[in-house]
């Protein structure tokens, strides 16, 4: 558990994240990883730059379809 916590930046206590974006990114980040707190975590990450992350990722998966 120590390097996991050491890969990642530690999380803002403070952002209050959006629930439907973030459960979309857990199911996301749950493709590259069977641990929930990781993907999590990574879910986070991204959310806490772009708010949107996983919604823009989405409809860039579909423009590609």
């Amino acid at each position: 558990m120590k390097a996991f916590k050491s890969f990642f930046k530690p999380i803002d206590p403070t952002i209050e994240y959006d629930p439907e974006e973030l459960q979309l990114g857990i199911q996301v980040e749950l493709e590259h990883t069977p641990y929930k707190t990781i993907a999590i975590t990574i879910a986070k990450q991204h959310l806490s730059i772009d708010p949107k992350y996983y919604t823009k990722l989405k409809g860039m998966h579909t423009e590609i379809k």
